[in-house]
């Protein structure tokens, strides 16, 4: 499979990445969009994956996978989140740890087909359909 069918790869927590590394997936893998993996999102999940579409220049959010730290927040808050995903038109949804029952059933009732659940040991490989 062409290099170009996949997304970038960016593992981006609000610290400081590796520019050269960046520049190298955006190469490589940037037509599709990026793939934001984050652990448990303290800084906003939201913010997170803006800040990555700023950095590496990429204007897609093809998939976020990670805690979102929205577990026992209400729900205006929870709707806030999930509207921004589907502004940035995240196709690929995998909520995580501390993202909480009432967001991944937010997740699952406005964003229909975007949401893909996961466990200890569950394997994602993103490529051109």
């Amino acid at each position: 499979m062409a290099a170009d069918a996949h997304p970038a790869v960016v593992a981006f927590d609000g610290s400081e990445a590796s520019e050269a590394a960046i520049r190298k997936a955006v190469e490589l893998f940037g037509d599709r969009g990026l793939v934001v993996v984050t652990s448990c999102s303290h800084r906003g999940i939201v913010g997170i994956c803006r800040n990555a579409v700023r950095f590496t220049g990429i204007p897609k959010v093809h998939a976020v996978i990670g805690g979102f730290h929205l577990s026992g927040l209400d729900d205006a808050r929870i709707t806030r989140v999930v509207d921004a995903f589907r502004g940035l038109d995240v196709e690929h949804i995998v909520p995580q740890h501390c993202t909480g029952i009432e967001a991944i059933g937010a997740v699952m009732q406005r964003l229909p087909g975007r949401f893909t659940a996961s466990s200890v040991g569950t394997t994602f490989e993103f490529a051109a359909p």
